[in-house]
């Protein structure tokens, strides 16, 4: 049974985890068995959320699982009888206790900032709501004993009160996710809100100026071309599952990692999606291999803007949508809400430093009625690829790479 939110990791890592900055890998402790299988159930909905993207998308696109698990935790918060039980079991949480959950929340915050001292991993949450309304003492103390959540009321009949929420998202985002809200309409009486920076260096640099020109074969055929960053003596895994090849390329102190996972002629990225399983993806983990090689690997940014709706009520959240949703512990007020839009809007640049990455997560809540030398690795075909912190196997990005 899953057991699928990503925020639950935080909750078997207590004062034992700790880290030390240094040129290897951070030291933490070994995780339970137990420990183990919460993350790989946790990855679990990461996996499922790329699915439904991906059975619905025709470019290229990139998702943050855990940015999606923030937003909609704290949303749990406010609903109430079989809607919460449904979000429970959409999230696979079903046999968690609330304040389990939102201690795990919590935890993981922290773990995640503090894995790789060289690496910038920020979380942050707030919840706008119109301020004719009284939002319920309870819901709030969770969220910001919680959430650490930014909690404001706001004129929403204000045409610039979309600006605010922008402003908090661009400034929480380093700038680089602006525009999240196009509008507020009417009906709406709150967002909450989720937005995650990361920046980190390679462990392993490319020169610029080795950085070249070459042929990238995309899905449907076609050859275009990509700007290809080359590093030798990369110390990598690797793993060679039946029909493609899986490359896990660290991050600064190495506690970070982008998985690459690039199909090769007898596949595809949507085959491959179609199939990934969390406890497949940790097996291939498990048996890859470390060792140098000379790597290529393309330059490429995509921003990236879409509606979770579909997804999510894929997934089995329909009730939180519908007429017959329950979120009663948001307002003092008795109204009849339902989530009417789950927005979520993404940036990735890999160059030959690193990785910066962005995201956010809006919930609205609405009325309702109303050559030579080491082995060579080349990344030059439609790939797919996750960001993930080691340790915890926790998966942040996910993403698909048809053409750059």
């Amino acid at each position: 049974m899953k057991k699928t939110l990503i925020y639950f990791v935080g909750l078997v890592f207590l004062s034992s985890c700790y880290t030390e900055e240094i040129n290897g890998p951070v030291s933490l402790r070994e995780l339970t068995a137990e420990e183990e299988e919460v993350v790989l159930s946790n990855n679990d909905f990461a996996i499922g959320i790329l699915q439904k993207i991906d059975s619905a998308e025709q470019q290229n696109y990139f998702i943050s699982p855990l940015s999606i698990s923030y937003a909609l935790g704290m949303t749990y918060n406010g609903a109430g009888g079989t809607t919460k039980e449904a979000m429970a079991a959409t999230l696979g949480c079903q046999d968690l206790s609330p304040e389990t959950i939102n201690q795990g929340y919590k935890d993981l915050k922290g773990l995640l900032a503090d894995a790789d001292p060289k690496v910038t991993m920020d979380i942050a949450n707030s919840i706008w709501y119109r301020q004719e309304l009284n939002i319920k003492g309870t819901f709030n103390d969770l969220v910001t004993t919680y959430f650490d959540a930014h909690v404001s009321p706001l004129n929403f009949n204000d045409p610039g009160a979309k600006d605010i929420i922008n402003q908090w998202v661009a400034d929480n985002t380093n700038d680089k996710i602006q525009n999240m809200l196009g509008q507020i309409p009417p009906e709406a009486v709150m967002y909450l809100v989720n937005a995650i920076y990361f920046n980190a260096d390679w462990k392993y640099k490319f020169e610029k100026n080795q950085t070249s020109p070459g042929d990238f074969f995309n899905e449907d055929g076609t050859i275009s071309e990509a700007r290809f960053m080359v590093s030798e003596g990369v110390e990598l895994l690797k793993y060679y599952p039946p029909g493609l090849t899986m490359v896990d390329i660290p991050y600064s102190n190495g506690q970070y990692a982008m998985t690459v996972l690039m199909p090769d002629k007898s596949s595809s990225t949507k085959t491959i999606i179609e199939n990934l399983t969390a406890h497949q993806l940790n097996e291939w983990y498990l048996n890859a291999d470390t060792s140098a090689v000379k790597l290529f690997l393309p330059k490429f940014k995509i921003e990236y803007k879409t509606s979770l709706n579909d997804a999510l009520k894929a997934l089995g959240m329909g009730l939180a949508f519908s007429d017959g949703a329950d979120f009663s512990g948001l307002f003092e007020e008795v109204l009849p809400l339902a989530i009417t839009k789950v927005a979520h809007q993404t940036f990735i640049n890999v160059d030959e430093t690193g990785t910066e990455a962005a995201a956010a997560t809006s919930v609205e809540v609405g009325i309702t009625s109303m050559p030579s030398g080491p082995p060579v690795v080349r990344i030059d075909r439609s790939f797919i690829f996750l960001i993930r912190e080691r340790h915890t196997n926790t998966i942040v990005f996910a993403g698909k790479m048809l053409a750059p």
